[in-house]
């Protein structure tokens, strides 16, 4: 969506309101003068004489106007296709953490002890891709030799029901790893993710979340693929997504922060940085 076109939803009903706000408390009738007030999906003007009458229709007008933030649709705000890198480095899994704030994630195991945690799962992690697609080594080995880059699509619609109630419809992504090490040949191969549905799929938005953003988490089922066109391997351990979706003052979505699903919690593996 365009800046304009933004700036217009976010702010295009405050702004009228105060445009009325400011018209009741300046307007003034002559003796004997009327003004026409339309009546909305009546197609009639009634006319009225009493000036106070009319900066009360003006002070309601304002307040309809507001009523707009309650109905509007933001998801128009925020594209579904998205192309991102993903990293492993566990200082800025730490900070991508701290960007998800004021928000806290349940079961998400203690900063000090996630890093062996992360070990234990890429460990686990490069058995299977060993096994099913013949690549030793690939995580525990690699450190700061593999690139993880790919693309995301997500849907987020509006609940029928309800005030600024959304539901996460469809979530999948699908990145493609290289491992470089120096002096050997270069090796890749691709996950796919897919959501599952979760009871984390139904969102709302309230007033408390207007500058704080909102907590989007998705969790997700992961396939192994050596190919992109090859049917690939379902992997046993799902991941959770989790990122800060902020409307106001301006749409922004913080860095996705994924989390394996383990049996000591939630396990902070990698973040992702969108583009």
């Amino acid at each position: 969506m365009e800046t304009k076109a933004i700036f217009t939803k976010l702010y295009g009903p405050l702004v009228l309101a105060l445009t009325f706000w400011l018209l009741a408390f300046v307007v003034q009738l002559p003796a004997g003068k009327t003004i026409d007030v339309p009546v909305p999906y009546l197609g009639i003007n009634v006319p009225v004489a009493s000036a106070v009458l009319v900066r009360l229709l003006l002070a309601v007008a304002g307040f309809v106007s507001l009523f707009a933030y309650a109905v509007s649709d933001y998801t128009s705000l925020f594209p579904q296709h998205l192309t991102m890198q993903v990293f492993h480095d566990q200082d800025k899994i730490r900070s991508s953490l701290q960007g998800l704030a004021p928000y806290r994630i349940p079961r998400l195991v203690e900063s000090a002890n996630f890093q062996s945690a992360q070990q234990r799962y890429f460990a686990k992690l490069d058995e299977q891709i060993s096994k099913s697609i013949n690549i030793p080594k690939f995580f525990t080995a690699g450190g700061d030799y593999i690139n993880s880059e790919g693309t995301s699509y997500t849907v987020v619609e509006k609940a029928k029901k309800g005030l600024q109630r959304y539901h996460v419809a469809m979530s999948e992504g699908e990145l493609t790893h290289k491992l470089s090490l120096p002096g050997a040949a270069s090796q890749t191969f691709v996950t796919k993710n897919r959501k599952f549905d979760s009871g984390f799929d139904d969102l709302t938005f309230e007033v408390k979340d207007l500058l704080h953003g909102l907590l989007l988490m998705t969790k997700y089922g992961q396939t192994l693929l050596f190919r992109k066109m090859e049917p690939g391997v379902e992997y046993d351990v799902l991941l959770i997504a989790v990122t800060r979706v902020t409307v106001f003052p301006w749409p922004d979505i913080s860095n996705t922060v994924y989390l394996a699903e383990e049996e000591e919690g939630l396990v902070p593996i990698g973040y992702a940085v969108f583009h």
